[in-house]
């Protein structure tokens, strides 16, 4: 009797020991394969919006020779600007996206997520966060249809894969968010200043191929960067990142010498309006002397 007695006084002390242990459940364990699914689409839909509303239309820009693109971004103006502002929302729902991917993360990992990777840098365990073993209680139908509780031990094999996928994933997303917050300030500035918008086509458009100097050559960019409304610099920004580098300055060459004949129809134009109101005048004058 008497081992039969330290037995039942050791089974209560580790019962009592147990019950003031605090105890951490893990829910995320069945859903992490359905949670990153989900972050890919979500990923997926602003790249679709945009391609849903761009519609094809660098594609059927790039297919054309250069005069003819450069008559209708001349005759085109101020078309494209809710292309643009499309564009820009797509960004800011960029933002939205990893946002909100960040926070529904750091809930399935009970808020052990935010601060996952300085807790690893630090010297923590990701063992306390994806435990290898746990405590697991199932509830099944015993021989007399009554339901019995079963304890056991699991091996949770899978978070050694789950460890090493959200602490890389934490990284992802602070260079994602570092990335798309430069990006939005970047084109905040392309927005606002133009004199950014002339630098960024001075870029990629280093050399204009009939421009004998490089006063002329910033001239005729910044002539033509200037007149375009800022739709048609949107247009001409996506043209320099598809279209080889020698077909952009032939186009700018293009679209400054439109832009001159422009002015000077305009100028005529204003000329002969002008020579004909006076006539017309001379004309009023001539009837009201006349007796």
């Amino acid at each position: 009797m008497e081992p039969l007695r330290w037995n039942l006084i050791l089974i209560r002390i580790l019962r009592i020991q147990d019950e003031n242990l605090t105890r951490t459940h893990h829910l995320y364990y069945q859903w992490v394969c359905l949670v990153l699914l989900a972050q890919c689409i979500s990923f997926y839909v602003p790249r679709y919006l945009w391609r849903l509303s761009e519609n094809g239309l660098t594609k059927k820009l790039m297919s054309g020779e250069a005069p003819a693109l450069a008559r209708y971004l001349m005759s085109h103006q101020d078309c494209h600007t809710f292309l643009g502002f499309t564009y820009h929302a797509c960004e800011v729902m960029n933002v939205l996206v990893l946002c909100g991917n960040f926070i529904l993360t750091d809930l399935l990992l009970n808020q052990k997520f935010r601060g996952l990777g300085l807790f690893v840098l630090n010297g923590g365990d990701l063992a306390r966060i994806f435990p290898r073993m746990g405590k697991c209680t199932f509830q099944m139908f015993g021989p007399t249809g009554e339901i019995e509780r079963h304890d056991s031990l699991c091996l949770l094999a899978q978070n050694v894969f789950n460890e090493k996928i959200f602490f890389a994933l934490w990284f992802w997303y602070l260079f994602l968010g570092v990335l798309t917050i430069m990006n939005m300030f970047y084109t905040l500035t392309l927005f606002f200043c133009m004199e950014a918008r002339v630098h960024r086509i001075s870029f990629v458009c280093p050399s204009l191929a009939s421009s004998k100097t490089r006063i002329d050559r910033e001239k005729r960019l910044e002539t033509v960067v200037r007149e375009l409304h800022y739709g048609e610099f949107f247009v001409l920004r996506l043209l320099s990142k598809n279209v080889p580098a020698q077909f952009l300055p032939k186009l700018i060459n293009i679209c400054y010498d439109l832009m001159v004949e422009r002015r000077k129809d305009f100028g005529y134009k204003f000329q002969m309006r002008n020579d004909l109101y006076s006539n017309r005048e001379d004309e009023s004058r001539f009837l009201l002397a006349k007796p």
